[in-house]
């Protein structure tokens, strides 16, 4: 038994040195910088998925010019599309709505490394104010995910989308 009381005061210890009013000032600087690195990270990410998706949408358009050659070349009744012509517009759109997608969410993340550097200095520098900018774009952030993940239907999200996801067996 004083074994397990001596085992505990020294797991104790140090989550009461993280939260003794002397060193609140390191855990705040330590929470800053991780946020500071972790944004950094996710908007290094997104762009990269941003400049895919940018070159994706310009493949398909040269895709899109090569098949309006070949279409010109053979003879079709008025107003008729072909099946890669109906392909190539559904892809098309679900490319551009993903462009905009990533354009939406490099803003997003673009403001929230703005708001984590302002938690660093404000950090930093002693000045509480400069916190708040983070304070108010992490609660609304929790807020928006715990409202998606208990209001979106998953199967039905990851279809709109032009994903396929179907978990169920029936």
């Amino acid at each position: 038994m004083d074994i397990f009381l001596t085992v505990g005061k020294y797991i104790m210890m140090p989550i009461r040195l993280i939260f003794s009013p002397r060193y609140v000032r390191i855990a705040a600087l330590m929470i800053s910088i991780y946020q500071v690195i972790l944004s950094h990270a996710v908007l290094f990410s997104i762009v990269l998925g941003l400049l895919h998706a940018e070159r994706v949408n310009k493949v398909l358009e040269e895709d899109i010019a090569e098949e309006n050659e070949m279409a010109e070349n053979t003879e079709l009744p008025d107003n008729a599309e072909t099946v890669n012509q109906i392909r190539f517009k559904s892809a098309q759109e679900l490319s551009s709505i993903t462009c905009l997608g990533m354009v939406a969410l490099t803003t997003m993340a673009a403001i929230y490394l703005l708001s984590c550097l302002a938690l660093l200095i404000g950090t930093l520098k002693n000045r509480p104010k400069l916190m708040i900018p983070w304070l108010v774009l992490d609660g609304i952030s929790a807020l928006i995910m715990i409202l998606f993940m208990t209001t979106v239907d998953m199967n039905n999200y990851a279809q709109k989308m032009g994903g396929i996801a179907n978990y169920s067996k029936s």
